[in-house]
């Protein structure tokens, strides 16, 4: 394989998660509402460019995502004008009934009840934690 990035011991891999490789999906299916993971990471800026162009592409954040990178793109909006911060929803790693997985869940909730209120203090986004949560999910489920 020829990518730096790549490592034979995962299944997935970072080369394998660009978020360009979403777009020609949502050109051709734009009712269907795409979920893509952990903000691209480390294509982020792809994942910027992903949501700004396509309004059915939504991101969801778990641990691996470059705070600042979070803090500066929940300002953004799509081209329809929906705020960026109603198309990041909290989504985790963790395999649900492994030891200590649980656990690990209330922490990254907390953590992003914290960031929300901390990083988002003079932000617009300041009152979202409750849709980043749960509420932006249940929206594509509805």
């Amino acid at each position: 394989h020829s990518s730096e990035l790549y490592d034979p011991r995962m299944i997935s891999t970072p080369c394998r998660m660009k978020p360009s490789m979403l777009d020609t999906i949502a050109s051709e299916f734009p009712n269907l509402q795409i979920i893509a993971g952990h903000p691209g990471f480390p294509w982020c800026n792809e994942m910027y460019e992903s949501l700004w162009f396509y309004p059915n592409i939504k991101c969801s954040v778990c641990g691996m995502v470059d705070i600042k990178w979070l803090i500066d793109s929940m300002d953004g909006m799509d081209v329809s004008g929906v705020p960026f911060y109603e198309k990041f929803l909290f989504a985790t790693d963790a395999d649900y009934g492994r030891a200590g997985a649980e656990d690990y869940i209330r922490e990254r909730t907390v953590f992003f009840k914290v960031f929300f209120e901390e990083a988002g203090k003079t932000k617009i986004w300041r009152d979202q934690s409750e849709n980043f949560l749960y509420r932006n999910a249940k929206k594509i489920f509805e």
